[in-house]
């Protein structure tokens, strides 16, 4: 089961980016959807727009997002996943999303998602592809400020099933910390609707977790023994100014991601107390 925990982050590496000089795929009118690219933009408002955003659109109060489908450099031949591209041109944002669709022989189980989710964020000085391999999708001012708007006072919290694999995975962490007598407080947060990542502040230890995996799969019976990436961030240690830094070491988490973490685990999260001597849910 090691091995098939571990497997995410083999497989991350090797998908995020398309195949080179490939020509451009069809685009699956899914990344079209109006209503899913609000959310797609909702995300980017949570975790990277900023004052330049904004500014950028102070007079222009349209905006546009383009999006393509694009084909990862290698995947399983059983791997009927989709992948694709939204490209934020005012904001300088590049999201990577996924449709997962693929069987875990070992656990004979097929994990598959609903529509597309955020695998992967991040800031780029231009579209990684020309113009043309794109199409855009216009919005206007007023539907994305009543996005932003009606979203500020929501609670983002992961569900039921998720929640319970996010708690085991907790004890684990205070067993492998030697906590065994005092209770413990956690802040719990999912990302957004187009995204799968729990983010968890664990306040004892001023220690963040990102734990990443198709966590919103259809088969929620599924979901625990689903394999997963975790990382652990601890804020005394492993935060800093700029991913450029650290030459973008996947040990460390930039200052401004982890004050919105903050923001979206304390102020949007849940937050939970667990008792190492209880394993009882939490109150």
């Amino acid at each position: 089961m090691k091995a098939l925990r571990l497997a995410p982050l083999l497989a991350l590496l090797a998908l995020l980016a398309p195949a080179r000089g490939a020509a451009p795929l069809p685009l699956d009118p899914a990344l079209t959807d109006r209503e899913w690219l609000l959310e797609a933009l909702l995300y980017s408002y949570y975790w990277y727009l900023d004052d330049a955003f904004f500014a950028a659109h102070a007079e222009n109060r349209d905006a546009e997002l383009w999006v393509r489908s694009i084909e990862p450099r290698s995947r399983d031949a059983d791997d009927r996943s989709r992948f694709g591209q939204v490209w934020l041109p005012a904001a300088k944002v590049l999201l990577t999303v996924k449709k997962a669709d693929y069987p875990i022989p070992e656990l004979n189980l097929t994990a598959r998602t609903a529509s597309y989710r955020v695998i992967r964020g991040s800031f780029e000085a231009e579209a990684p592809a020309p113009a043309e391999a794109w199409k855009s999708v216009p919005f206007a001012w007023s539907e994305i400020a009543a996005t932003f708007s009606s979203a500020r006072h929501q609670i983002h919290v992961p569900g039921p099933a998720t929640k319970q694999v996010v708690q085991a995975m907790l004890r684990r962490e205070m067993e492998r910390a030697g906590v065994a007598d005092s209770p413990q407080r956690f802040f719990i947060a999912a990302r957004t609707a187009v995204a799968t990542d729990v983010w968890v502040f664990w306040q004892n230890r001023r220690t963040l977790f990102q734990i990443s995996g198709d966590l919103d799969i259809v088969d929620r019976t599924a979901v625990g023994h689903l394999p997963l990436l975790i990382r652990q961030f601890n804020l005394g240690k492993n935060v800093v100014a700029s991913l450029l830094e650290a030459q973008g070491s996947a040990a460390v988490i930039s200052r401004d991601r982890a004050s919105r973490v903050l923001f979206m685990c304390v102020a949007r999260g849940e937050e939970i107390v667990l008792d190492p001597k209880d394993p009882s849910p939490p109150r």
